[in-house]
C-alpha cells in the first residue's frame, strides 16, 4: 500500500511539472512571436539597403558615362539581394521589386536622362556594363 502511494505522489508531482511548463510556454509564445516578425522586418530592412546601394551603384556609374558621352562605356560589380520579383528600367528610373510578406517593396533611382537595358533579378554579385549611346545610356548585366 505504501509503494501505491508513492507512485500516486510521483504521478501528481509529474503532472505539475506539465502544467508548470505549459503555462511558461503560453507565457513565452507571444515574446517568440514578436521576436519572429523583428527578425523578418529586419531582413526586408537588409536587402532593402542591398538592393539601394545596388542601384546607387548603378546610378553613379550611368551619370559619369553619359557625362563623358558617347562611346564612353564602363563596368561595375554590383551585388543583388535575394527576394528580386522585377527590375526595370524605364525612361529615367531604374528599380527594383523586392518580394516581403507585407507585398512588394519598391527600391529605385531617379536619373536626369533616358536610360535602356535591363539588370539582372538573381542574387548575388553580378558584372553590370553601362554605355553612353547617342542621347542616353544603356545598362546591361
Amino acid at each position: 500500500m505504501i509503494s501505491f502511494l508513492g507512485n500516486k505522489i510521483k504521478g501528481q508531482i509529474a503532472l505539475e511539472y506539465l502544467v508548470i511548463i505549459a503555462f511558461a510556454l503560453l507565457l513565452a509564445a507571444p515574446i517568440i512571436f514578436s521576436t519572429q516578425n523583428s527578425s523578418v522586418d529586419l531582413t526586408l530592412v537588409s536587402r532593402s539597403a542591398i538592393a539601394k546601394n545596388a542601384l546607387s551603384a548603378i546610378r553613379e556609374a550611368v551619370e559619369l558615362v553619359y557625362s563623358q558621352g558617347e562611346p564612353a562605356r564602363t563596368s561595375i560589380q554590383v551585388t543583388f539581394p535575394a527576394g528580386i520579383n522585377a527590375t526595370t528600367i524605364n525612361g529615367r528610373e531604374i528599380s527594383i521589386n523586392l518580394n516581403s510578406h507585407k507585398g512588394l517593396i519598391p527600391v529605385y533611382e531617379i536619373v536626369d536622362f533616358n536610360v535602356t537595358g535591363s539588370i539582372p533579378i538573381t542574387p548575388g554579385t553580378h558584372k553590370i556594363i553601362v554605355r553612353a549611346v547617342e542621347n542616353y545610356v544603356k545598362i546591361s548585366g
